[in-house]
């Protein structure tokens, strides 16, 4: 589609349509009588005098700074004011023009990036990422994108269910020792334990004070210390996910992330496994430090490239993905760190015992995977 070839050189007249000879155009800021220059070439290297001298056919060379405003104040010769006008701009780009009620009819825009708040309505197709407030009407195209608001754009975002800790439909507080059987707590909170150790498990009401929308946490109180861990011993709080809604995670990265308050500094660990013991055939393992005892600190922890197929897994209505949080583990359930390992393991090393005092906390919320 053609349009209409601008104004390359200006010519003024005067009031009986003559060249205005030797007129002289001042140039201002808009709104303003402070000079805003204006310049003999498109580089913008030479400026023009102010006031602008036009020669015997009343032209001058004049470009303006893209996206700018000025006022031009028009004379003769003899400076007497010829008329006034404000707010001319030149065409800019659209990131420098900023300006309102632009209209865009036609063609194809590409290559364009708007940042800020884009009030109005966009007809027909916008393929892309906006940054940004988009506050209007789309209509007559289709949206095109994989992801918004930094998650998926239906169903369920978050893989833990009370990840917030405010449902304890069983009750508020459980006591717990040793036992490979479902054991459950707050709800679908459950826990695997080895261990002499006994733990009292309520629904707290000491979410961090940063967040206001966590008032409660799952609280875990050692009423019965082991201070040595044997080879076998292990204590483990965990969640299962169901196969249907853990294997859309297959090759996915993901991140887990949670607050955490433990009685002891160190090394931390989370495992991530398949199946149900003594089922379970692949692990995942992931460090965290607490830096100080009995502070709400936030972690996340992400699993490059999501969950493998290698393996026994349940992508149905079983145990597809279980995420533990360790207190404590012997040597035989000891593991590598940061990539997927054949067999069933739940802490490296390096892990704490906070199962090793009467009165020791471990607690989480605001869990989300």
């Amino acid at each position: 589609m053609a349009t209409i070839a601008p104004v390359f050189k200006f010519q003024f007249l005067d009031g009986n349509g003559n060249p205005l000879t030797a007129g002289k155009l001042y140039t201002y800021f808009n709104g303003t009588t402070v000079p805003r220059t204006t310049y003999t070439t498109a580089a913008e290297t030479t400026p023009n005098t102010n006031p602008i001298i036009l020669d015997s056919a009343g032209r001058a060379d004049i470009f303006l700074t893209a996206g700018v405003a000025y006022k031009f104040v028009l004379a003769n010769a003899g400076n007497v004011t010829q008329y006034t006008v404000d707010n001319i701009t030149s065409a800019g780009t659209m990131s420098t023009q900023n300006s309102n009620f632009v209209t865009i009819t036609g063609g194809t825009i590409s290559g364009v990036t708007i940042t800020g708040p884009i009030t109005g309505d966009v007809t027909g197709n916008l393929t892309g990422n906006v940054t940004g407030n988009l506050t209007g009407n789309v209509t007559g195209g289709a949206i095109v994108g994989e992801s918004y608001n930094g998650g998926q754009l239906a169903g369920l975002r978050n893989k833990i269910i009370n990840g917030s800790m405010e449902i304890a439909q069983r009750g508020t507080s459980f006591t717990v020792n040793t036992g490979f059987g479902a054991n459950y707590t707050l709800d679908r909170y459950s826990r695997i334990a080895v261990t002499s150790a006994v733990v009292t498990v309520t629904q707290a009401s000491d979410g961090p004070a940063s967040e206001p929308t966590l008032p409660y946490s799952l609280r875990c109180t050692v009423a019965t210390a082991d201070p040595t861990v044997t080879a076998s011993e292990l204590w483990t709080l965990l969640q299962k996910i169901e196969g249907y809604s853990a294997r859309d995670l297959i090759g996915k990265t993901f991140t887990l992330s949670f607050w955490v308050r433990s009685a002891k500094v160190g090394t931390h660990c989370v495992a991530f496994y398949n199946n149900d013991y003594p089922s379970a055939d692949r692990y995942y393992m992931a460090e965290y430090n607490i830096s100080v005892a009995d502070t709400w600190e936030y972690k996340e922890i992400t699993i490059i490239g999501g969950l493998i197929t290698a393996g026994t897994w349940d992508w149905t209505n079983g145990s597809g993905l279980t995420v533990g949080w360790t207190l404590y583990c012997g040597a035989t359930r000891q593991g590598v760190a940061g990539s997927w390992q054949s067999g069933w393991a739940l802490a490296t090393s390096s892990q704490v015992n906070v199962l090793d005092t009467v009165g020791n906390i471990f607690a989480i919320t605001g869990v989300q995977l």
